[in-house]
């Protein structure tokens, strides 16, 4: 160190704090620090480098003042300084931005929703729109199909099926209430049901009959009711059996609940014969309780009787007869059913059937395949005569208009009587007289043509008293059981092979002379005819 006295030092001394001072010396030249702790100082030279120049951070004075010196590890002094810097960190890098409709799924969102707006406006037209501008085109026509839904479905056999079809629309229903409903037991018609796969069609006959459906636990049951006085709905059940080769019956067995069926029509296959009986009231229709209906006027006098009507029916086609019986204004005469079947299982409506029986109107004679039991010459009865001919009935309407042309004629010569002012000779009084005789004699058979038919016996009760003797019809019959006599009328029923074997072929055109065991018992085609189901 250099000597004392070549330095110059002015120190100023503060207790608990460093001293800093400058030195004139020529070896020196710098600043020195003095640390004073407690009663005892030293003194640190800075070196004479470079960062020796730069002061350095000032070291608060530990408040120790003992004698005890200080621990090195406490405080060690730098070689270097080195100045800490704080710099601003780079900014984190931003992620890649994605937009949303870039996304696969996502950008496709208001094509999908704009697609799905436009197949909602189709089908809200067709299904609202057009169904009431079209009116018409949803009831029941030979000209197009109409949809229905299968609304309940019950098997009688493996084979053979009852289907319920219900209208689709409301409307349909609506319709049909207008039209007066679809039944008329004068007539036996068909609808055609289309398979869509295969576009093909097969008639199938339908009957005025709905379920009515309940639950019993979890399951949906449903009874088989016949529709009667009930508001025709358009609702029908179809009896359908399940053919290997037939391609509308396996379509039809295997469709579930709620399918949609479409089918066309009616087809009228066959109309009974205009008989004057038609021409009061109609009879009574079918009711699912037979206590329930009232009982039938008598036959009123002087009016031919109605035909009764032998009806050979195979399989499915006992529809035919039982769409006429249980339909309103059913026939007015007694029918005879001869019907064949496979086996007894196969047999439908059992229990209508009986009730058919109970009330006077019909008789079935059942024969089973399996219990070696067939229709035969002996089972076939013979023809009566028609109690109102088609002969007699085109007499009466020519006699009618011989008369409408008279009094056409008499009205003509008034008319210009009164022109040339000679007063008439037949008063419209008269005339009108003369009409409303013509028309009486139409009813009540007073003509020559109608009183030659046969007319039933007299009776001394009137009209109204069968009401007012009975309760039901069953009381009714229970007292005056039914003695029907031969039938005047055969319509047959069923399979090809069925058909041949009762009537005979019925050949390119339908009118081929009647064959088989009607043809041997005295049947023709004046009587007789044959249908498919």
């Amino acid at each position: 160190m250099a000597p004392l006295w070549l330095s110059t030092t002015r120190i100023s001394i503060h207790v608990g704090k460093s001293v800093f001072y400058r030195t004139s010396t020529p070896r020196v030249c710098g600043w020195s620090k003095i640390t004073v702790v407690g009663v005892r100082a030293y003194s640190e030279t800075s070196k004479s480098d470079e960062s020796s120049s730069k002061p350095k951070p000032d070291v608060p004075a530990k408040n120790n003042w003992s004698s005890t010196p200080v621990k090195k590890s406490e405080y060690v002094p730098q070689a270097e300084y080195n100045r800490v810097s704080y710099e601003y960190p780079e900014p984190p890098k931003e992620a890649k931005f994605i937009p949303v409709e870039s996304k696969p799924f996502q950008r496709h969102i208001p094509l999908l929703a704009g697609l799905a707006g436009v197949l909602w406006a189709i089908y809200a037209y067709r299904h609202f729109m057009s169904e009431k501008k079209s009116g018409d085109q949803n009831v029941l026509s030979p000209d197009h199909f109409v949809t229905y839904k299968l609304t309940y479905k019950e098997d009688i056999s493996p084979d053979v099926a009852l289907l319920e079809l219900s209208p689709k629309y409301d409307t349909h229903r609506e319709l049909i209430k207008k039209k007066g409903g679809l039944w008329n037991g004068k007539k036996i018609w068909s609808v055609e049901v289309k398979q869509p796969e295969i576009q093909v069609v097969r008639k199938y006959t339908p009957l005025p009959m709905y379920y009515m459906q309940y639950k019993e636990g979890d399951e949906t049951k449903g009874l088989l009711r016949l529709l009667g006085k009930d508001d025709d709905e358009g609702r029908f059940v179809m009896l359908v059996k399940k053919y290997s080769d037939g391609e509308v019956s396996r379509y039809l067995h295997k469709l579930p609940l709620g399918s949609d069926v479409e089918i066309r029509g009616p087809h009228i296959g066959y109309k009974f014969p205009y008989s004057p009986i038609d021409a009061t009231e109609p009879r009574n229709p079918m009711l699912d309780l037979p206590s329930r209906m009232a009982p039938e006027y008598d036959h009123p006098e002087g009016v031919p009787l109605p035909e009764n009507v032998a009806f050979f029916a195979g399989g499915t086609g006992i529809s035919a007869i039982l769409q006429s019986l249980f339909s309103v204004n059913p026939p007015r005469g007694f029918t005879t059913v001869y019907y064949s079947v496979r086996s007894r299982d196969e047999i439908p409506f059992q229990r209508f059937l009986l009730f058919l029986e109970k009330v006077g109107r019909a008789k079935f004679n059942i024969f089973v395949d399996n219990e070696n039991k067939f229709v035969s010459l002996k089972d076939v009865p013979e023809p009566a005569e028609l109690n109102y001919s088609s002969a007699q009935a085109n007499a009466e309407v020519h006699d009618q208009i011989e008369q409408e042309v008279k009094i056409q004629k008499m009205m003509e010569a008034m008319r210009k009587e009164k022109e040339l002012g000679i007063e008439a000779k037949p008063s419209l009084v008269e005339i009108s007289n003369q009409v409303s005789e013509q028309k009486l004699a139409n009813v009540s058979g007073e003509k020559d043509t109608v009183a030659s038919n046969k007319a039933s016996p007299t009776k001394d009760v009137s009209p109204q008293n069968p009401k007012l003797r009975y309760n039901s019809i069953l009381e009714q019959v229970a007292d005056n059981p039914p003695v029907p006599e031969k039938p005047s009328l055969a319509v047959v029923c069923g399979p090809e092979g069925y058909v041949n074997f009762i009537a005979g072929s019925m050949g390119p055109n339908g009118d081929a002379p009647i064959g088989g065991l009607l043809g041997r018992r005295g049947w023709n085609s004046q009587n007789t005819f044959r249908m498919e189901p």
